[in-house]
């Protein structure tokens, strides 16, 4: 998921929840309404082999973020 979202400069960081398997994109919020940017995203990681879907349209309440560098 990280390489499929690589190439999109609109992505700033990704959060993981493994225990119910979820992916928290983080975006610039400026760009528009989340089911407008997050249209090349999931389209970017549906083509990487992923079956995504717009769950929510904010991070989980406690959430929080570490760089991760490729």
């Amino acid at each position: 998921v990280r390489q499929a979202l690589a190439d999109l400069p609109e992505v700033y960081e990704l959060g993981f929840d493994v225990s119910t398997e979820s992916i928290f994109v983080s975006y610039d919020a400026a760009l528009g309404a989340p089911k407008d940017v997050t249209g090349p995203m999931l389209a970017a990681i549906k083509a990487a082999g992923y079956d995504p879907w717009l769950s929510k349209e904010a991070w989980p309440e406690g959430a929080t973020a570490d760089v991760v560098t490729r």
